[in-house]
């Protein structure tokens, strides 16, 4: 499983954004999901519509 976080170009604070990675692993871990071997990625759907690389 891989849990993609968008909206990440949006927010300032990057230790913010690694605290919200933290409590998204926390709850799939509640939920039994996968555990650690669960992704979590950045991303932002407007730049793949873009057809922006980065």
């Amino acid at each position: 499983m891989v849990v993609l976080l968008k909206k990440c170009e949006m927010v300032e604070d990057e230790e913010l954004v690694e605290v919200v990675e933290m409590e998204v692993g926390e709850v799939v871990c509640d939920y039994e999901l996968g555990g650690e071997d669960v992704g979590v990625m950045k991303g932002c759907a407007v730049k793949g519509v873009e057809g922006d690389g980065d």
